[in-house]
Parts: C-alpha cells; sequence; structure tokens
C-alpha cells in the first residue's frame, strides 16, 4: 500500500483527524518564541497531513484501492468478427497413386475387350492373315517379337516358340498380352488427339485397333474425327476401309460400337 493510500485511510478510519488538524493549525500561533516544541510538532503534522489530503483529493484517479476489482480491460470489450470459414476443395489434384490405378484399370478393361476377338493360343499358329501368332494375338513376325520373348518370358526360346516346338502357360500368355496392350494404349494415346477425353467405348475401339493393325498412322480421316468426337465421320472412316472386309465381323462390331456412340 502506497504512502498517500495510507494517509487516506488513516483519515477515513478516523474521522476526527481532519477537524482536530484545522483546529490545531488556527489555533496555535506559529511564533517561535510563543509556541513550545510540542505545539510546533503538531502543527507541521498537521501541516504535513493536511497537504497529503489535498493532492490526494486533487488526483483521484492516482488512488487505487488494493481491495477494489480491476474493470474488464476496454480491449476485451471490442467484439472481434470471426475470421470466414473458407469452402472445402471441390477438387483436388489426382495423385500419382490414382493415376497408376486408373492406368491399370484402362489395360484390364482393354484386355478383356481384345481377348474375344482374339483367342487364346498356346501354341504358335498363322492367323488370317498368315502372320505367326501366340498367346493372344502376339505376333511373332512382327520386328522385335524374339526381343520381348527374350526380356518377357525367361527361359523360352523364341525359335522354338516359332517352330511351335514349345507352348506357353496361361500366365506367360498374360505377360505378353499385357505388354502388348499397353504398346496399344501408348500408340493409340499418342495418334489420336484428345484420346484421354474420349468416352471409355470410345477409347476401347482405338485400343483394340491399334493392337490389331499395329499403328493408325494412316487412318487420317478417323484420327481427325475423333479428335473432334464426330463419332459418325469415325464410324463412316471404318466402314470404308481394307481393314472392315479384312477383318469381318470384328470390324463390324466396332463400327456398331462407334455408331452407337454416335447416336448418344
Amino acid at each position: 500500500m502506497g504512502f498517500g493510500t495510507g494517509i487516506e485511510a488513516l483519515v477515513a478510519w478516523t474521522p476526527s483527524v481532519r477537524e482536530l488538524t484545522m483546529d490545531a493549525v488556527l489555533r496555535v500561533p506559529l511564533s517561535p518564541a510563543t509556541t513550545r516544541r510540542s505545539d510546533r510538532r503538531l502543527i507541521a503534522v498537521a501541516v504535513l497531513l493536511v497537504g497529503l489530503m489535498l493532492v490526494c483529493q486533487r488526483n483521484p484517479a492516482a488512488r487505487v484501492s488494493p481491495q477494489a476489482p480491476l474493470g474488464p480491460s476496454p480491449v476485451a470489450a471490442l467484439s472481434v468478427p470471426a475470421m470466414p470459414q473458407l469452402p472445402p476443395a471441390v477438387s483436388e489434384p489426382m495423385t500419382s497413386d490414382a493415376q497408376s490405378e486408373q492406368a491399370v484399370a484402362l489395360i484390364d478393361r482393354a484386355m478383356d475387350f481384345i481377348e474375344p476377338f482374339e483367342g487364346r493360343r498356346r501354341r504358335a499358329y498363322d492367323d488370317s492373315t498368315g502372320h505367326r501368332t501366340v498367346g493372344v494375338g502376339f505376333n511373332l513376325d512382327r520386328a522385335g517379337a524374339a526381343s520381348d520373348i527374350n526380356n518377357l518370358l525367361t527361359g523360352v526360346s523364341y525359335r522354338a516358340l516359332l517352330r511351335g516346338d514349345r507352348s506357353l502357360t496361361d500366365a506367360q500368355i498374360d505377360v505378353l498380352f499385357r505388354h502388348d496392350t499397353q504398346r496399344a494404349i501408348d500408340t493409340a494415346r499418342r495418334q489420336v488427339a484428345g484420346f484421354d477425353s474420349l468416352p471409355m467405348d470410345a477409347q476401347l475401339i482405338v485400343i483394340d485397333m491399334t493392337f490389331n493393325t499395329g499403328s493408325l498412322h494412316k487412318w487420317r480421316k478417323l484420327r481427325a474425327a475423333l479428335a473432334r468426337q464426330d463419332f459418325t465421320s469415325a464410324a463412316d472412316a471404318m466402314h470404308r476401309s481394307h481393314w472392315r472386309r479384312q477383318t469381318g465381323q470384328r470390324a463390324q462390331r466396332l463400327i456398331e460400337l462407334m455408331q452407337g456412340l454416335a447416336q448418344g
């Protein structure tokens, strides 16, 4: 407790001190010759008390009672608006894992789509065009076939397979089939503008044709029609091709699917 506060407490506790002090100052003469030492001491104390009380009364803001609770802070009383909540993200970029899963799903669907047209053979045979073939449409006569057999199938002789002296297991056939399907997808995506934005049926048609013919490089009208998603023109380009007469029912089925896309 401060000195000024102690004086105020003394005055408040003894109400008659103020009157006694004022009487002492008025009644006692100030001449040192006529004033006793005790009276002079009393006058000095009284004057000191009066001065201190006047100072405290003129500066009421300086008097703080230790027992009085402090009021709320002006800053705390201000109303602070809540921060606006951001809306949740509508979409997020596809992660590498999601992209990988999507790529695997496309390969699986393409393999299921292609195999009924190609069939599955454990030993080499000659297809409708005279090419030596094994598994699910694996062309043993094409460039790079020997390297693929040596790299993908451990312990399998390309020449023995070509002669028909060696058969493949289903697991080995699937390895070759998946490899060829992935290559057909990569070629189709490279040659057909906007491939990934095509409907799934259109993608499967393009993948199957690429798997069957090896490339769509010479199919300019077909590729242009697919790029603008003009499925009527695409079906017409397929119908007018030599490929349709060569592949028969397979081509007819793909043309019907493309026409269905044109009809919505």
